[in-house]
């Protein structure tokens, strides 16, 4: 999709940076009306968008839009909601630090990233993730221990702050 510019979108869409929503300009079809909302969801949750014959997610199609440029590397939701294509939201990252900036996984029981339950021992064991390889943190008494030791671990090894469950967080170490 390289080959589509600035000119070639801003002709076919318009994007509100505030929102993150894109709409057509033009109808595309004989059906369509102009400046109805463009794309749908891909199976993976990010939003996409029909230019020509192909479908293009749309926080690239945002960075192109805003900046003139393709994005020379992954575009990251800064939230992780996969289809918040708000202009604040997005950020250029590697895909390391797309990697790093990861949601919880529906099967996660803790609350915390990286945090299982242990039951040989009866205890929190806190995990990273990091280079392809985990790395293994302790064992805690509580899940918020645990998680607490994981996002340290994190803030150490990754390349720029993720936005993890860092305000449950902030809330179990105020209370000490």
């Amino acid at each position: 999709m390289q080959h589509i510019t600035q000119s070639d979108i801003k002709t076919l869409l318009w994007y509100d940076p505030e929102s993150g929503a894109f709409r057509y300009r033009v109808p595309t079809s004989p059906i369509s009306k102009p400046w109805r909302l463009a794309g749908g969801k891909s199976s993976a949750g990010y939003l996409q968008i029909w230019v020509g014959k192909h479908h293009v997610y749309a926080h690239r199609l945002a960075v192109l839009y805003m900046t003139g440029e393709w994005p020379p590397q992954d575009v990251d939701h800064i939230d992780g909601c996969r289809d918040n294509n708000r202009w604040a939201n997005l950020r250029l990252a590697s895909r390391k630090q797309n990697n790093e900036n990861q949601s919880l996984v529906r099967r996660n029981t803790s609350g915390f990233r990286g945090v299982t339950f242990a039951k040989s021992n009866g205890k929190w064991k806190a995990q990273v993730g990091h280079a392809g390889k985990n790395v293994y943190v302790g064992y805690y008494d509580t899940p918020e221990e645990a998680g607490a030791a994981a996002a340290a671990k994190r803030r150490q090894l990754y390349t720029h702050e993720s936005r993890g469950v860092m305000h449950r967080l902030a809330a179990y170490l105020k209370e000490d």
